[in-house]
């Protein structure tokens, strides 16, 4: 599944993260097809080129968003409003203007998809909560609080496993379609919810044992900046000025 790639590890978690925000917040203001595909296609060679992920988990992870990013803007081109008429049949309604602003939403939300996957696919969770600590000073008790809440989902997956084969060898029946979603969702939820309780209220308790509070502390794992950041920053400046100057 996953194959060794150094450059994007190397990079600061949070200031990988940083980059990515700030990308994201720039785009959103964008108006120009052109150049809204252009940084989507540069953004699908990041992807493609630095994700440790093997070629057919990447296709995979990305067939999804490709195919939300294409229902997000086939409607908007296919019943927006518009006077200049491209093609009208029944209630489907091509314009210009229809057409130009669903191929900017289905490019947008594609590059946002990808900046996103570039991301996760490359960016340890732990690291990235320890570096939000040590160089962007979030508070600990905040970014210990996520990273618990992150740990504690493979646990809360597995005891849905346990309630779901404990509920068959007590022989409850099964009932298909919206209404067993909705009985399942009745006999797990109170189950769920007051181990949750629990198991929240333990680990706020031994937090605040450990002092877990917005003093100073040493950390299990240290992150610091490296020129790697610089060559990851230059990196992004070189995708986003050639764009620009090639394709605004």
């Amino acid at each position: 599944m996953v194959t060794e790639t150094a450059f994007f590890r190397r990079v600061n978690p949070a200031y990988k993260f940083l980059i990515f925000f700030i990308i994201t917040l720039l785009t959103i203001f964008l108006r120009d097809v052109t150049l809204l595909a252009a940084l989507s296609g540069c953004a699908l060679l990041v992807y493609l080129i630095f994700s440790p992920l093997t070629l057919k988990w990447k296709v995979g992870l990305l067939l999804p968003f490709v195919l939300l990013a294409f229902f997000s803007g086939i409607t908007v081109i296919l019943f927006g409003l518009g006077d200049d008429v491209l093609f009208q049949f029944l209630w489907w309604r091509i314009s210009s203007e229809s057409l130009s602003h669903g191929t900017m939403i289905i490019l947008r939300t594609l590059f946002f998809s990808l900046i996103g996957l570039s991301f996760a696919t490359t960016t340890n969770p732990v690291l990235f909560f320890y570096s939000a600590m040590q160089q962007f000073k979030v508070p600990t008790f905040i970014a210990y609080s996520f990273l618990t809440v992150f740990r504690l989902i493979p646990i809360m997956a597995e005891e849905i496993t346990i309630l779901n084969k404990a509920m068959r060898v007590r022989g409850v029946s099964r009932i298909k379609g919206p209404r067993g979603v909705w009985e399942k969702m009745k006999r797990y939820s109170i189950t769920m919810l007051s181990q949750s309780i629990r198991r929240a209220f333990r680990i706020s308790v031994a937090m605040s044992a450990k002092k877990f509070t917005t003093g100073p502390r040493t950390f299990y794992y240290t992150t610091t900046f490296s020129r790697v950041d610089v060559y990851y920053t230059l990196l992004w400046l070189a995708i986003i000025g050639g764009c620009l100057f090639f394709f605004n």
